[in-house]
């Protein structure tokens, strides 16, 4: 299989800081093992939808969006113990939020 390295931005994300709801996007990057990008894609956004589920408070009608925004194949993975990162949140200002 091949390593990728995958940035991924979420928004719409609805979650508690500081014991207020409140809109929020995030940055993030995995490192994953797949057969191709297209599979790296939606190993990464499987893995993120999990993840996310503890701290993501949208309701269904209203879901949280997540993008890849860049795939790089790597030779090795960097050394991390665990090959990911935390989240990198920010305010969602968009329209409408």
């Amino acid at each position: 299989m091949k390593k990728y390295k995958v940035l991924v931005e979420g928004v719409n994300c609805l979650i508690a800081v500081d014991n207020e709801m409140g809109k929020y996007g995030f940055f993030t990057t995995r490192f994953v093992e797949a057969g191709n990008k297209d599979d790296a894609e939606a190993r990464v956004i499987d893995m993120l939808r999990v993840e996310l589920k503890t701290v993501v408070q949208n309701e269904k009608s209203d879901p949280p969006m997540i993008f890849v925004e860049e795939i790089e194949e790597l030779e090795t993975f960097p050394e991390f113990k665990v090959p990911r990162t935390g989240f990198a949140w920010y305010p969602d200002e968009r329209e409408g939020h």
